[in-house]
């Protein structure tokens, strides 16, 4: 159930070891980025990638580290890391092509762009994309699996049990997902929950007599926004050689903001605020989001 990064590459593991995988994705199918980018203005808010409503962090900052790649490309064949490059995700060496700044005016850039890293050292390399073009790629490669169905626009509402009883009074397995919309059963010998946050399984499973497990939360204050963006000549020139640039504040100050340069010649910013109250949070609204920015 599920196909984010998680369960796509669930799907694609499970599927060296059965018969038949069937992905069970409530959204529908999600399209990769256009080669040129989404971006339709100057200097202002591109349109917004394709958004994903079961994923809630699907516009925000997003970049893959080389374990991570390696991981992918190991799951998926290994064209994972050649196709999302070709795709225009870009490879950033962190210790040339980041800045880090703090206000009022430092800039950290651990080595000039184009040198080789800190001696002992190898590379740090991150590929920088937006998570439509992330979990797209991915979702490509998934598709071209003949051992794997996905089924868009189902939205699992339970989980089918067997009639037969086992200890407690309780049903002895888990046969499979029932559907919304009229109940439709998709049998399984195994059922794997990659819905991530929004997951019911803890409720299906104790409404048939588990016990419910033990939930934890930490409310860490962190509050962020973001926005896709297509600079002007002049703008790209100011951020030449930089793939990210990260400002921070010193505390007691509690704000931040990240710039991205993603696929197709847009930059990705986003920016946050962490406190106990939504004082440090930066506003949704665009009319107070720019004078919030502007004053980190």
């Amino acid at each position: 159930m599920g196909t984010g990064m998680g369960g796509l590459v669930a799907a694609q593991r499970l599927s060296k070891h059965f018969d038949e995988v069937v992905s069970l994705e409530r959204d529908a199918r999600p399209q990769l980025p256009p080669a040129g980018g989404n971006a339709a203005a100057v200097d202002g808010p591109s349109a917004v990638h394709n958004g994903r409503p079961g994923v809630p962090q699907f516009n925000f900052i997003h970049a893959l580290l080389g374990r991570g790649g390696a991981i992918l490309d190991d799951s998926f064949g290994p064209d994972y890391r050649s196709q999302l490059l070709a795709a225009g995700g870009r490879l950033v060496d962190w210790f040339t092509e980041v800045s880090i700044v703090v206000p009022p005016g430092t800039t950290f850039l651990r080595n000039p762009p184009g040198s080789a890293p800190p001696p002992g050292l190898p590379p740090m390399g991150m590929y920088s994309a937006s998570r439509a073009l992330l979990e797209g790629t991915a979702r490509k490669l998934l598709e071209r699996n003949p051992r794997v169905t996905v089924r868009y626009g189902a939205r699992a509402d339970g989980l089918a049990f067997s009639p037969d009883e086992g200890t407690g009074g309780r049903p002895a397995a888990v046969e499979g997902v029932t559907l919304a919309g009229g109940g439709a059963v998709v049998g399984a010998d195994l059922v794997v929950d990659c819905s991530g946050r929004n997951t019911r399984v803890a409720d299906w499973l104790a409404a048939a007599g588990w016990e419910a497990p033990p939930v934890s939360v930490v409310d860490a204050g962190v509050g962020y926004v973001s926005r896709h963006f297509r600079l002007s000549p002049e703008s790209q020139h100011r951020m030449e050689g930089t793939h990210a640039l990260v400002a921070t504040s010193m505390y007691p100050h509690t704000q931040l903001a990240v710039i991205q340069r993603i696929e197709g010649g847009d930059f990705l910013v986003g920016v946050g605020g962490y406190g106990e109250d939504e004082s440090g949070l930066p506003p949704h609204d665009d009319s107070a989001l720019l004078p919030w920015v502007q004053h980190i």
